[in-house]
């Protein structure tokens, strides 16, 4: 069974992410472990009742993809791993458009009101106009694309597999910016997704590496490891960090799988505390915790 965690954040004043990329001691700290506490076998319940329900397509229990539907403020757009996209009024549940993409589709759903992009797993990203479901143009990445696209302002920004990371141009799907950020030779398949951090985005990779890049060029503004693999065999040396960071009140936390999760303080870079508790699942933090499904 899976077990839920909440960590204790230590209170922290607000700082700007512009320092990181002025940091050299990243990391570089006294550690401070922070003893999780478990959550109780009965904790208060909020109730809630099924408004509606839609089947698009089928699973995708054979692989582990992470295809979450994108909520607008008047729809909510799903699509299957099997290539069905579809649109529905979020109050009503009304289907309001349906698109058969026609390829086996490994990340989604990425937009915002004017328009959506997924990606298949032949490396395909493709865009759809939000309000119509019209098709609109499509690019080809290097390989399958890794994660759900990061779409900001006027860029849409994809992974792939082999770990390169291409910008394009949400309106017209022109190549704004590309960049290598890496990968290992052994790693799990996971679905972390780039985050947004002020100017630049961040993103994990299968070595146990966080990269910081420029939205406007792609270039590196930071790249550090938080943890290194041990062991004799390559199994034993994962250092994948498959959980989508998550930053709360300018703390970074970031979750390694099979080693530990880690908290670091964005104005220089210092670790305010590790954990035990590792997950392969997207981190949640309020202002006092955070929230992980740990690796048992």
């Amino acid at each position: 069974m899976k077990r839920f965690t909440a960590i204790f954040l230590q209170p922290l004043a607000l700082f700007s992410i512009l320092f990181l990329s002025a940091c050299s001691n990243f990391f570089i700290g006294k550690e401070n472990l922070a003893e999780a506490v478990d959550l109780p076998d009965n904790p208060a319940r909020v109730s809630f009742s099924l408004n509606w329900q839609r089947q698009v397509g089928d699973g995708s229990d054979e692989k582990a993809l992470h295809l979450t539907p994108l909520v607008t403020k008047t729809r909510v757009i799903a699509v299957s791993a099997d290539g069905y996209l579809q649109a529905f009024d979020s109050i009503s549940g009304k289907r309001l458009w349906s698109q058969t993409i026609g390829h086996r589709i490994a990340a989604g759903v990425g937009g915002n009101n004017q328009f959506v992009v997924v990606g298949s797993e032949n490396g395909l990203l493709m865009a759809f106009d939000a309000q119509t479901g019209q098709p609109g143009w499509h690019y080809q990445l290097s390989t399958e694309i890794m994660a759900v696209p990061t779409v900001v302002g006027d860029l849409v920004i994809a992974r792939a597999i082999d770990g390169q990371v291409t910008a394009l141009d949400a309106r017209s799907g022109q190549v704004v910016w590309k960049q290598y950020i890496g990968v290992a030779d052994l790693s799990i398949r996971g679905n972390a997704k780039g985050i947004i951090l002020n100017k630049d985005i961040l993103f994990t990779n299968g070595t146990g590496r966080i990269t910081l890049l420029s939205l406007a060029t792609g270039e590196p503004v930071f790249s550090a490891p938080v943890v290194r693999g041990r062991g004799i065999t390559a199994v034993a040396r994962l250092a994948d960090l498959l959980a989508t960071p998550v930053v709360r009140n300018n703390l970074l936390f970031v979750s390694a799988y099979r080693h530990k999760t880690v908290a670091i303080n964005l104005k220089d870079g210092s670790l305010l505390w590790e954990s035990p508790y590792a997950s392969s699942k997207d981190l949640f933090a309020d202002n006092r915790y955070l929230y992980l499904i740990d690796k048992n």
